[in-house]
């Protein structure tokens, strides 16, 4: 039985068993075929909307994965800072700058 039968004998159950059985040879669809043909645009229009949801939920988790990425970055960089920011106050002044560059290269990982 199709969704679209199952939707009328729910609907309709008595005009269900009387057209069954006078037109036992006949789809629902052929009897009613009106609400047949918004039955099938609505489930067009269901399966767009679920690719749209689909979309839009690959592009949420993409951009989830790309603030992760950018707070992961923005750390290291903070912590970049607070090194140079240390070796300022507690270093020569050529040691200091030496350090600062690498750090800032990231040697210092």
């Amino acid at each position: 039985m199709s969704d679209f039968e199952e939707y009328i004998k729910n609907k309709n159950p008595e005009d269900y068993v009387v057209l069954s059985t006078m037109y036992a040879n006949q789809a629902m669809s052929e009897l009613y075929p009106d609400q047949f043909e918004v039955w099938q645009h609505q489930g067009a229009e269901i399966e767009l909307l679920k690719a749209q949801l689909s979309l839009q939920r690959d592009r949420n988790k993409a951009l989830e994965i790309e603030l992760t990425s950018s707070r992961n970055y923005g750390d290291k960089l903070n912590e970049r800072i607070r090194k140079v920011s240390w070796l300022l106050g507690n270093n020569g002044f050529e040691r200091t700058i030496k350090n600062c560059l690498k750090i800032l290269r990231g040697e210092h990982e």
